[in-house]
Parts: structure tokens; C-alpha cells; sequence
């Protein structure tokens, strides 16, 4: 195992790069970007935005 880049980014899009400074931080920083992981258990919680021109029909938007 090695230090490197903790998350991804799609294509097409912007954001911010968690990288580790070390060996040991490396999978710990990776398990808190596994799906399984709440954030009681020390996870993350990802937020995205969009930017519309116009009106978006209520139907669209989801239950948060």
C-alpha cells in the first residue's frame, strides 16, 4: 500500500482531491470514502450542486 489519491473525480466535473501524506493515513483516509461508512462511523457525506437557467419543476426535485 502506498500514499497517494484517497477519492476520485468523475469526468466532466470539479471538486476537491484527498490526498495522504503517508503510508499508514492511506487506507484509513480511503475507508472514510467507502460508501458502507456513516458519518457516526467517521465517513464523509458528499453535497452537489447544479446551476439551471429557468424553473425546475418540483417533480424533479428529491426528497433530502
Amino acid at each position: 500500500m502506498q500514499a497517494g489519491c484517497c477519492n476520485r473525480l468523475d469526468k466532466e466535473t470539479s471538486g476537491v482531491m484527498v490526498a495522504a501524506k503517508t503510508k499508514a493515513g492511506f487506507p484509513e483516509i480511503r475507508k472514510q470514502f467507502n460508501s458502507e461508512h456513516s458519518l457516526e462511523q467517521g465517513g464523509t457525506e458528499k453535497y452537489y450542486f447544479a446551476l439551471v437557467r429557468g424553473h425546475v419543476p418540483v417533480a424533479w426535485i428529491p426528497a433530502v
